[in-house]
């Protein structure tokens, strides 16, 4: 679901608590969306199975491979899943 909005009518449509909230709610999505970026030591899920592995970094050999550490072959990135704390 992708939506835009324009501040200039929101801001002329909500008043100041409700500017707020939303204010709020971007915040929140933003620090979502940064929690979503790996790290070295990230926990990741395997989707297929539930197999734990921690995140070492990302491949050379294309944009979607990374190395996990149990593993010696870089692996789909999209297989697996960040486990969030």
């Amino acid at each position: 679901m992708k939506k835009e909005l324009n501040m200039t009518i929101v801001e002329k449509a909500l008043n100041k608590e409700e500017m707020e909230t939303l204010n709020a709610l971007f915040q929140k999505i933003e620090d979502y969306k940064k929690s979503l970026v790996l790290k070295p030591g990230d926990k990741l899920k395997r989707k297929r199975d539930g197999k734990v592995v921690t995140y070492h970094s990302k491949a050379n050999m294309g944009a979607a491979y990374i190395w996990v550490n149990e593993i010696d072959i870089p692996v789909y990135e999209y297989d697996y899943e960040k486990i969030m704390k």
